[in-house]
């Protein structure tokens, strides 16, 4: 009441001198002021104010989240808070103390020297090694005295945010960089105006992601195959208009030429108002699933043509065991039953190890007849007693369909067996060749022995006997040439074109 009557006095008289209230002549406003100051004194002394700001001053100060330490000119400690007793292991004994004898670190005592450190972040020993940042602010006392408020503050959660932080977008960007394609965020425009392209991008398109980068050296959208970019781009439009995400599938041509296929899925960014900010996304190689695709389309026609053909395949075989039968039928009378059946079997054989082999391949249409020769001339050496013979074949790999295997087969076949039955009586020591390539647009196959002979008076193409019947049934199915030469045994020599 005292102070505010003090405040309140000069300005009531001087309102009463300027309405000339009292009659009062003179001017009394400089000794209302005196008045004023000694109201106020009797205030401040009454009421103990001057105790109020140190008191403020102390609440505050002890009240800080963070370590509060004031040095003077000589480095020494005038005053600390509550939370710097705490953090570093401090009390008011140590005030008055220099820096050197209250602390005990180094990394701490250089941040304080450093006069060019004023704001900085550090691990501190004396608090347990825990992350601190340092605030120095200097204090002048006189022109040249100066000291420092040293503000120390645990940042301990917040740098873990930032490791965890860190850490988050270290795996993100390991994730993203192990991602077989590029990850991207793009303009809504015909360019594909890129913003922001994963590092997968030079092993997808030849081209680095800063090529495309706000289309620098190249835009996304110019490496796209011009067929697909309408369809595609109608696509995207679409779904953004339903605000839903898009998948599409495209071409485009790399940096060395090469085109690929791309499966492409994402979404737009939409703002507040619905407008597109920009589209996100995944781009990966498709190249290798469209082949991968297109493999099984051709294999699954080929396996249809095949079930159409086993059938055309089965009865023809089925009217060749029939025939070979027939024709039997007309020599039963010269051989044994058990002859008839064997010569029927290994016929049969031959046809089967056809079938085998193309089972067996990769190719269902064609088989490597090279290889089929080796394995029909062991079957039928072993269906003999041939321990008196050296048969060797020298055949090319060479692919050949079923319509010129099984009658070349049948024909092997037939010489083969011929020989061994009839070129070497009496088991006398031999050696049957069979050799099979092409010359030029021609086939060979040449089935010699060193053994007897044919003897000058038959003539093959006339002899009553079914296995040289067969055999020129055969190369007349064939279309092919056969060349016979006696001189030192008998060399049969069949040139022809593969059946189409």
């Amino acid at each position: 009441m005292v102070i505010l009557l003090g405040i309140l006095f000069p300005f009531i008289f001087n309102i009463i001198y300027a309405l000339n209230l009292f009659n009062i002549s003179a001017n009394i406003t400089s000794i209302l002021f005196t008045v004023t100051v000694i109201m106020l004194s009797i205030g401040v002394f009454k009421y103990q104010l001057l105790d109020v700001l140190p008191l403020a001053h102390n609440k505050i100060f002890e009240n800080m989240g963070s370590a509060y330490m004031v040095f003077d000119y000589q480095n020494r400690l005038l005053e600390i808070n509550k939370n710097a007793e705490k953090m570093l292991k401090i009390n008011n004994n140590d005030i008055g103390k220099p820096l050197n004898l209250i602390l005990d670190d180094d990394k701490f005592k250089s941040v304080y020297y450093d006069s060019n450190i004023h704001n900085t972040e550090m691990r501190l020993k004396i608090y347990d090694n825990n992350w601190v940042s340092i605030q120095k602010t200097r204090i002048d006392y006189s022109r040249t005295d100066y000291g420092f408020l040293v503000i120390i503050t645990d940042i301990g959660k917040r740098k873990k945010y930032e490791i965890d932080l860190k850490e988050s977008q270290r795996a993100l960007n390991t994730l993203i960089s192990n991602l077989q394609g590029i990850v991207y965020r793009c303009k809504n425009d015909k360019n594909w105006t890129m913003k922001f392209m994963s590092s997968g991008c030079l092993e997808l398109t030849g081209y680095s992601s800063k090529d495309f980068i706000n289309n620098n050296r190249k835009s996304y959208g110019s490496i796209i195959n011009p067929k697909d970019q309408e369809h595609i781009l109608e696509e995207i439009q679409n779904a953004l208009l339903k605000k839903e995400p898009f998948e599409v599938i495209y071409r485009i041509k790399t940096c060395s030429g090469g085109e690929k296929f791309v499966w492409e899925k994402g979404r737009g960014i939409f703002s507040k108002e619905g407008d597109v900010l920009a589209l996100e996304g995944f781009i990966t190689d498709l190249t290798a699933l469209i082949n991968a695709e297109k493999g099984l389309k051709k294999s699954l026609k080929e396996k249809e043509v095949l079930l159409k053909e086993i059938h055309h395949r089965v009865k023809n075989n089925m009217q060749i065991i029939s025939s070979l039968l027939n024709l039997q039928s007309k020599y039963i009378e010269t051989k044994t039953p058990e002859e008839i059946l064997k010569e029927t079997q290994d016929r049969i054989k031959t046809m089967s190890l056809v079938h085998e082999k193309l089972y067996n391949s990769q190719d269902i249409e064609k088989i490597d007849f090279g290889d089929y020769l080796e394995g029909l001339v062991l079957i039928l050496a072993r269906s003999y007693d041939t321990s008196y013979l050296n048969i060797q074949v020298n055949a090319s790999h060479i692919f050949m369909d079923i319509n010129s295997t099984i009658p070349c087969g049948l024909i092997v076949n037939e010489l083969i067996t011929n020989a061994i039955k009839h070129a070497f009586p009496e088991n006398v020591h031999g050696k049957i060749n069979v050799d099979f390539y092409k010359e030029e647009d021609n086939l060979k196959l040449i089935i010699r022995d060193n053994g007897v002979g044919i003897p000058d008076e038959i003539d093959v193409e006339n002899v009553e006997t079914l296995g040289l019947n067969l055999l020129i049934s055969l190369v007349n199915q064939l279309d092919a040439n056969l060349k016979i030469d006696r001189a030192n045994g008998t060399s049969i020599e069949i040139t022809f074109k593969e059946l189409k």
